[in-house]
């Protein structure tokens, strides 16, 4: 199960789509976060590369109805028995509260975000703190909004809590991304038959990032102009040339300096 977010941009490159064909894990159940929808209105998300994993049957898009609870069935042979309910709740839309009977798990999948702790950015909305939300008139018998299980997208920063008899978690990103992100590791939830949820950190082992030393160089450098590097781009329009080679050729025309050269071509080879 994914809480949103696939990509980055909702209308990201043919060559990223044909990577997440090739390596999402099958029989994926998706809702569509923000960056997923073109404006970020869901009425749009026929226009987005989202759309075109649904459309390639490599994601189950769990269709969101209001007030209905046919939203979505799966069964997760790996990791849960019995089957299970899958409600979702994408970008945008209402989290209601369930009060189907069943003896199966009862499962929401929210890109929503919520925080607890220390798992927020600086100055995040109280309104959005789990203990402000989780309030008494949201439980049907010992569980928050009525569910076994529920799945949070959106806050970068990881977290597993428990809300009366409500296991909640949010695995946060899969890929640390930025310098305040070095300390962060990445995880995902393994769901068990019993309505638990065990985190399991990924292998971040052989990640590469720049040195502290390595940034400070930097900074002494001149600077690319990237408006005259973007431009540049621009004019290379359909042509066959790679990124690689779009570097090479603004490192030669600008005489851009050689350590400079060295810490791209580093990074671009990791």
């Amino acid at each position: 199960m994914c809480a949103g977010d696939i990509f980055d941009k909702w209308n990201s490159p043919a060559e990223l789509i044909n990577w997440a064909m090739l390596h999402l894990p099958p029989r994926m159940y998706v809702i569509p976060g923000q960056h997923d929808l073109p404006e970020h209105n869901i009425d749009n998300i026929y226009r987005s590369a989202y759309e075109t994993l649904v459309r390639a049957n490599k994601i189950k898009n769990i269709e969101y109805e209001q007030g209905e609870f046919e939203c979505g069935f799966g069964m997760f042979e790996q990791v849960v028995d019995p089957d299970m309910f899958l409600w979702g709740f994408p970008f945008g839309t209402l989290f209601f509260a369930n009060e189907y009977k069943s003896k199966n798990l009862k499962i929401a999948i929210v890109h929503d975000y919520v925080w607890i702790g220390k798992h927020k950015y600086p100055n995040a909305p109280e309104e959005k703190r789990l203990q402000q939300i989780a309030k008494a008139d949201k439980f049907i018998k010992h569980k928050f909004y009525g569910y076994d299980v529920i799945v949070y997208g959106d806050n970068h920063k990881g977290f597993w809590t428990k809300v009366d008899d409500t296991v909640v978690f949010n695995c946060g990103t899969l890929m640390r991304r930025k310098s305040d992100e070095l300390d962060y590791k990445p995880m995902v939830g393994l769901l068990y038959s019993d309505g638990s949820v065990k985190p399991h950190h990924l292998d971040i082992s052989k990640d590469v990032h720049l040195t502290v030393d390595e940034v400070k160089e930097t900074e002494a450098l001149e600077e690319i102009d990237m408006e005259v590097f973007a431009e540049e781009l621009r004019k290379l329009g359909s042509s066959a040339l790679d990124f690689a080679e779009a570097m090479k050729e603004f490192w030669y025309k600008y005489k851009t300096k050689q350590k400079i050269q060295e810490i791209i071509c580093k990074a671009m080879e990791k």
